[in-house]
């Protein structure tokens, strides 16, 4: 590969690592927190929440979208989402399909009944703050659309990286770190070994 090549794959890993990393940064660090979502929730109110009808026959989603929208005049559904433990079906919805998060509503309801399932008290509000952080920035379909953009940077900067990892590395054995010269080769060396063992990972997380 030519110099010239090198340095023009190199700025593009430079400054697209550079620019999406933030980004990314504040995207792993809400998303933690958001896994354990129904843990955190399960901890902080432990009191247990049971179904009106428990073994009942559940409503059909649209039924249950229909109460939601009862509840909410004039909005319109935006998500449905399911808890994995119990029977209840979770309706955001939202003055217009595109409305920022800021604008949306949530609740939950009963499978069983229809009625409205009271929300953990403690701690939801930082977990919706969390959310919305992570989903878009407070910044409705326009900050969804940027943080896409970011996820395509850390992809280019993914690829990049594979670029440049050849004539880097050539002329060394796969995984040599080189701990006895300069600080800056020995973490380059450390850069290079993480990012190509963990790739396939990287770019299914950039990707998706």
């Amino acid at each position: 590969m030519k110099a010239s090549t090198i340095r023009a794959w190199s700025w593009v890993h430079k400054w697209t690592s550079l620019i999406c990393t933030v980004f990314l940064l504040m995207l792993c660090v809400t998303g933690l927190p958001l896994i354990f979502h129904d843990e955190i929730d399960g901890a902080l109110n432990p009191a247990q929440w049971e179904p009106t009808n428990p073994g009942g026959a559940h409503l059909t989603l649209d039924e249950v979208l229909s109460i939601a929208l009862e509840n909410r005049p004039g909005e319109v559904p935006i998500f449905l989402s399911f808890d994995t433990d119990r029977p209840v079906v979770n309706v955001t919805s939202g003055p217009t399909a595109d409305a920022p998060g800021s604008q949306m509503h949530f609740a939950s309801f009963d499978l069983t009944s229809g009625n409205l399932v009271p929300p953990a008290d403690a701690g939801e509000d930082v977990m919706e703050f969390i959310l919305q952080l992570h989903t878009d920035m407070f910044l409705g379909l326009p900050g969804m659309l940027f943080l896409g953009l970011m996820g395509l940077l850390f992809v280019i900067a993914t690829v990049s990286g594979v670029v440049l990892y050849a004539p880097f590395m050539r002329k060394l054995e796969f995984g040599t770190v080189r701990r006895k010269q300069s600080p800056r080769l020995k973490w380059l060396d450390y850069h290079n070994l993480l990012g190509i063992v963990t790739l396939a990972w990287v770019l299914l997380v950039g990707i998706t």
